[in-house]
């Protein structure tokens, strides 16, 4: 159910394909994606990509939308969903630079295909078969093993002691440019059927405090290990971020899939709020974290988490992706297990009013976790509400954690099924599920490939999961 009404004013109705010249006004006569980033929206518009292209660059138009006229962003066509991606292919022209390092200048546009821009902040990198091959370092003395890499003054270094090309093949580069996600989403938008993936971050806020936003049906994937910032060495990524304050918000039937960081997230600083967020009826699958919470807050009783719904989610293997290799922290700070369903980073807000229900937790390493909390994060524990999941791990296995020392009843919890419904008052009708010698291994594979949530979901029922949705 939209959170627009169903028979919303519409207007203009715009076409984008991958090679198109025209107007934009019709099926047949599409324009081009640069034409359509130009073009300024209104009220009742519509921007439709052709399904089975293939569009590099970011979208953040112009938008002037209202809550019973808004902005939607869609497909048109058959076939596949049309791919937004900030990748950037790599194939010959490689340069020896010293010892066992070669270079890519990722500022000459024109010597790589995807996006042409000077962008070269890259978070990964992705040879033909799908397979990732080493991971982001800060310089080249910290790059240890054959395929590491690192970023500098606009050319990429990779260890290896051969043409890159010739031992890998065309790479894909997840790359980030300045601070534009691949999605800026403005208030009143309504975005669907996209598959979203290969940049720093996924669809984040245009503006702070955007209200009246439904994300639904894509897919948002390969998400993230960029550099944050230009101080120190710290990587980032999430594939849905509303940071600093939103409202009014319905995320559901997404994939989120292998983000270096979380899957859906809302975080901020001081004076922010959320109300209304539902997150629902998503797949969340081999990302570091599925969802995360943070704020420093205040103490000012209207900030802080006034109203967010995670629940019907499927997440399977959070902490078993790509992303969490590439880390150089497996512990976060306030002593956060990184590896999670459910994160609470520092919250300082006077206020954590969110549910958590209804969801089904896979997790088939027993070192990570459904639930990791910080120190500072230990309102979630007596203010949430979290119930009625259904939880499949090894057996005794923690299911929430915090692990850092500070000297107070949140600074150290390692809690298993039992000791959390006991202690805590959570999952009091939940059901803990003990993984044992069951094979899993289709089910995990059609999660981490599969394009199609159905599929997904089929497989997950048939390899005995309860799914609630």
């Amino acid at each position: 159910m939209s959170i627009f009404p169903k028979n919303y004013s519409k207007r203009n109705t715009y076409y984008v394909s991958a090679s198109g010249t025209g107007t934009g006004i019709s099926e047949k006569d599409p324009m081009s994606f640069q034409a359509a980033m130009e073009q300024e929206y209104g009220p009742g518009d519509c921007l439709l990509f052709c399904r089975g292209d293939v569009f590099y660059g970011n979208i953040s138009p112009k938008v002037s939308a209202l809550p019973d006229a808004p902005f939607v962003i869609g497909a048109y066509g058959v076939g596949p969903k049309p791919i937004i991606s900030r990748a950037k292919h790599l194939s010959e022209g490689w340069v020896h630079h010293d010892g066992p390092f070669y270079k890519f200048d990722l500022t000459a546009v024109g010597t790589f295909e995807g996006v042409q821009d000077d962008g070269a902040n890259v978070g990964f990198i992705e040879d033909s078969k799908g397979t990732k091959h080493g991971i982001r370092r800060a310089n080249a003395e910290s790059c240890r093993n054959q395929y590491d890499f690192y970023c500098s003054h606009g050319w990429i270094f990779i260890k290896s002691y051969i043409d890159p090309y010739k031992a890998l093949g065309r790479l894909t580069l997840g790359n980030y440019h300045d601070w534009d996600s691949i999605i800026k989403i403005s208030s009143n938008t309504e975005i669907l059927d996209l598959q979203i993936e290969n940049g720093g971050y996924g669809i984040t806020l245009k503006k702070l405090g955007s209200e009246n936003l439904y994300i639904h049906d894509c897919i948002i994937q390969n998400i993230g290990g960029t550099q944050l910032g230009t101080k120190g060495f710290t990587k980032a990524g999430n594939g849905i971020e509303f940071f600093g304050s939103a409202f009014n918000a319905l995320v559901e039937r997404n994939i989120f899939r292998n983000t270096y960081d979380v899957g859906f997230t809302i975080q901020g600083g001081h004076d922010c709020r959320w109300e209304n967020i539902t997150v629902r009826n998503n797949i969340f699958a081999y990302n570091t974290q599925a969802c995360e919470i943070w704020t420093h807050g205040n103490d000012n009783q209207k900030q802080g988490v006034h109203g967010f719904s995670f629940t019907g989610n499927l997440c399977i293997n959070q902490g078993e992706g790509w992303g969490t290799i590439a880390r150089p922290d497996k512990y976060g700070g306030q002593g956060q297990v990184i590896t999670t369903d459910i994160l609470v980073y520092g919250y300082n807000a006077p206020a954590l009013k969110a549910e958590f229900s209804d969801n089904t937790f896979f997790q088939r390493n027993s070192l990570n976790r459904i639930y990791s909390i910080s120190s500072t994060g230990g309102r979630f524990l007596y203010e949430a509400v979290i119930d009625r999941n259904h939880i499949y791990m090894p057996s005794k296995t923690s299911i929430c954690a915090s692990t850092d020392d500070l000297e107070n009843q949140y600074g150290r919890v390692y809690a298993c099924f039992s000791e959390w419904q006991n202690q805590y008052q959570h999952d009091g009708d939940s059901f803990f599920h003990a993984i044992g010698n069951q094979d899993y291994s289709q089910m995990e594979q059609t999660a981490y490939n599969s394009v199609d949530f159905d599929e997904i979901v089929s497989v997950a029922k048939t390899a005995g999961l309860t799914i609630f949705h």
